[in-house]
């Protein structure tokens, strides 16, 4: 046996306010005013993700001796997608997980209001936008200082651009601007946070002696399934659910609700037939778990762990849905796991049989995979899981 929707908020309406604010800053302080140099540190994203974490954006600027000291600004943060951290999880009203971290300083936890010293959670104002008032920013005294500022742990719906996947990956955007009355000035105001890849290529294989078919789970690219982990402050993180630390906010304060789940949905099972699956299914360093008493798009529940044996597929009306979560991945492999079904007939008995049946004793049956929890909640939300994912599965035929 074998185990092995499109964007409504356009770049170039972005590019419009971001001229305009720009242009406004430099009248009011006379070009005064400190270029913060904006980069980023994109991701690659699953494109049926309505929540997934995006790249960090850093802002980063020398000292002027002829600006130094505190400035008290209102920093705000646009996407070309829906927001969609966690919100209103009891920091504020409608506080967010999503963080701005000033100097690099993480020693202590974030805060829905400035703390001089602590990370600042962001208010969300609208659908696409963050907002953190009343920051004050020293700015550095002379040439050889230099101000940091980080954008971390924000998630976007990428599927309102990446799902049905385009011919090419689209970009999913951020445009940063401060106001005050003295005001940084972020060059280029827009930042490319992440691309959106097909992240759950499925197929099914055919069976040899010992089960009637294969469902292939694949990685459309490196770090598509990811474990749970652990909360972290180091920017990049993109090979775990979890992101920066953020008590209150997820399983275990960083915001994720659990690791990647997939669920197999087995649509018009022939009368009198049961299906059976192994539990803990694994393929090289890749390593699944088998989770039960989830809700029917697979949130919550619980994952069987070290658990021998193949489990039955509760089949109701002709259809059955399990899940699958990930408890092991290689970060820096694209990989794949081959899930043999053996279905076997009558209702009742073992996840097993002496002859499984072969699919041309299954006709009419089709199997749709997909990412889960599979949601419908595409903006910020207190209680949707988080990652989630739209409904991407299509009904493929046995082979």
């Amino acid at each position: 046996m074998r185990t092995s929707l499109r964007s409504s908020y356009s770049i170039a309406g972005l590019l419009v306010l971001c001229l305009l604010s720009t242009a406004a800053a430099a009248r009011a302080d006379g070009g005064l005013c400190p270029e913060l140099l904006l980069t980023s540190l994109p991701l690659v994203v699953r494109a049926e993700g309505l929540a997934d974490l995006q790249g960090d954006i850093v802002g980063t600027c020398a000292g002027d001796p002829s600006f130094g000291g505190i400035i008290t600004v209102n920093v705000n943060l646009f996407l070309n997608v829906n927001v969609t951290n966690r919100v209103n999880y009891g920091m504020g009203l409608a506080v967010t997980d999503a963080v701005l971290v000033i100097n690099e300083q993480t020693a202590f936890p974030p805060t829905p209001a400035f703390v001089p010293g602590s990370p600042t959670l962001g208010t969300l104002v609208a659908a696409n936008q963050l907002v953190w008032t009343g920051v004050q920013i020293p700015l550095p005294p002379g040439p050889s200082d230099t101000l940091t500022l980080r954008f971390t742990n924000l998630r976007a719906n990428g599927a309102l651009i990446g799902f049905p996947p385009p011919s090419s990956p689209p970009a999913i955007m951020a445009f940063v601007s401060f106001t005050g009355s003295v005001v940084l000035v972020p060059s280029p105001p827009i930042v490319n946070i992440g691309f959106t890849i097909l992240g759950l290529p499925g197929s099914l294989l055919p069976g040899g002696s010992t089960e009637s078919f294969f469902v292939r789970l694949s990685e459309g690219f490196a770090d598509a399934f990811k474990v749970l982990g652990v909360p972290a402050v180091m920017p990049g993180l993109s090979y775990v659910e979890d992101g920066y630390p953020t008590p209150g906010s997820g399983v275990n304060g960083g915001g994720a609700s659990q690791a990647t789940r997939m669920r197999i949905r087995f649509l018009n099972v022939p009368p009198n037939t049961r299906l059976a699956v192994p539990t803990n299914p694994a393929a090289g360093t890749l390593a699944l778990s088998r989770v039960i008493l989830t809700t029917p798009q697979g949130a919550g529940g619980f994952p069987l762990l070290g658990f021998p044996f193949p489990l039955l597929v509760p089949v109701f009306g002709g259809s059955g849905s399990l899940f699958y979560q990930v408890e092991k991945d290689n970060q820096f492999a694209i990989e794949w796991i081959d899930i043999p079904v053996v279905a076997c007939a009558g209702l009742f008995g073992p996840p097993s049989c002496a002859a499984p049946l072969d699919v041309t004793k299954l006709k009419g049956l089709q199997v749709e995979i997909t990412f889960a929890p599979v949601s419908g909640v595409g903006i910020a939300s207190s209680t949707a899981p988080l990652p989630r994912f739209v409904n991407s599965g299509t009904p493929l035929p046995l082979p």
